[in-house]
């Protein structure tokens, strides 16, 4: 996950900002930016508990 993406997660999760907000800052798609942001995410999650499952 990149710093952007992570900013974007942080932006709307812990600051509570919404989509629209969030695209202005970055100045780029809403629906874009957080879809992106939460792919690489589930992504990572996803690798996280695979390595735990094969522990």
């Amino acid at each position: 996950m990149t710093l952007k993406q992570r900013e974007i997660l942080t932006h709307k999760y812990v600051h509570g900002l919404k989509n629209k907000e969030i695209a202005d800052l970055f100045r780029d798609s809403p629906s874009k930016l957080h879809q992106r942001s939460l792919q690489k995410l589930k992504n990572y999650l996803q690798k996280e508990q695979d390595s735990h499952d094969d522990s």
